[in-house]
């Protein structure tokens, strides 16, 4: 009896003895392992959690946060697609809220330079929404770029993209290059609702520019009716009294200048396509009234002075 628990024990002690050899290599090599995939996964898994929080913040427009981290991430992985994507389109937000153009130009050239590198390694899944806010980008660089502006907004539309103002942008852009044809055309392809009185204006512009002053007549009227800013209806009105002075329709311009200067009674522009045409119509004690009047304004002005020469 004594014999057979010596063995049991002997043998219990032995393996003791083995696991406590065994304990360590088992800790280390399960170590290893976990290692390994913190290695293999460890990336993507961290990744992964930015890219929702980015999306989050996206949400929540807060640019300046998205912005620290991509930087972050692009320190080490400058070429993360994803990354690059929402490091331009954020620093493209925060640059067109500034107020300056000291503020705003650098926060623009930093977002063409990161949606420049998102379009080269994009695969064809975000080229469309990169196309579309790097145009919008170079609009905003100023009218030298207008014509990248014009060729990335068509890659957009191309890529399927169809953002409410692509047209505007393109119209903008043709109308800065003095292409009036096509900025008309760009504009006539926005839906109505976007069809502001600003855009109207700018239309107006590109018919005078054409000589086709019926059509510009058509849309300075539709300002002036629509519109609820004053700034926008009398730059709209002293338009329209130019229009008719130029088509020798003076009663109609007299009707538009002082339609004006109930409101401003000292805009020079008015009292002028006023003055020119009371005295071409006969009432010439009224119009070198107001030639003097307008040479107080502009003393030694030319064209006021050949006026009351006549």
């Amino acid at each position: 009896m004594y014999k057979v628990n010596k063995r049991k024990f002997s043998k219990r002690k032995t393996s003791i003895y083995l696991l406590s050899i065994l304990l360590p290599f088992l800790f280390f090599f399960i170590t290893y392992l976990l290692n390994q995939g913190i290695n293999l996964y460890g990336n993507n898994l961290v990744k992964y959690y930015e890219e929702e929080d980015l999306n989050k913040l996206w949400e929540e427009q807060k640019y300046s946060q998205i912005v620290n981290i991509c930087e972050n991430v692009l320190d080490d992985n400058f070429l993360e697609l994803n990354y690059l994507f929402f490091h331009g389109i954020s620093n493209f937000y925060l640059g067109i809220s500034q107020i300056s153009l000291e503020m705003k130009i650098p926060l623009i050239n930093q977002s063409i330079i990161s949606l420049r590198k998102a379009y080269i390694l994009s695969d064809g899944k975000l080229k469309g929404d990169i196309a579309y806010v790097l145009g919008k980008a170079y609009y905003y660089k100023g009218k030298s770029y207008s014509d990248l502006t014009i060729k990335y907004l068509d890659i957009a539309l191309d890529e399927g993209y169809l953002g409410k103002d692509i047209y505007e942008f393109k119209g903008l852009a043709y109308y800065e290059l003095g292409q009036y044809s096509k900025s008309i055309e760009e504009f006539k392809l926005l839906p109505e609702e976007r069809h502001s009185p600003e855009i109207k204006y700018i239309i107006s512009q590109s018919y005078g520019f054409l000589r086709q002053y019926k059509e510009q007549e058509f849309y300075l009227k539709e300002i002036i009716d629509g519109s609820s800013q004053k700034n926008v209806q009398l730059g709209a009105r002293l338009d329209l009294a130019k229009l008719f002075y130029n088509r020798n329709e003076y009663s109609n311009a007299i009707e538009e200048a002082n339609k004006i200067l109930e409101v401003r009674i000292d805009d020079f522009d008015a009292q002028l396509i006023l003055g020119k045409s009371l005295q071409i119509t006969g009432n010439e004690i009224e119009a070198k009234k107001i030639f003097r009047k307008l040479l107080k304004q502009k003393p030694g002005d030319s064209e006021i002075l050949l006026w009351l020469q006549r």
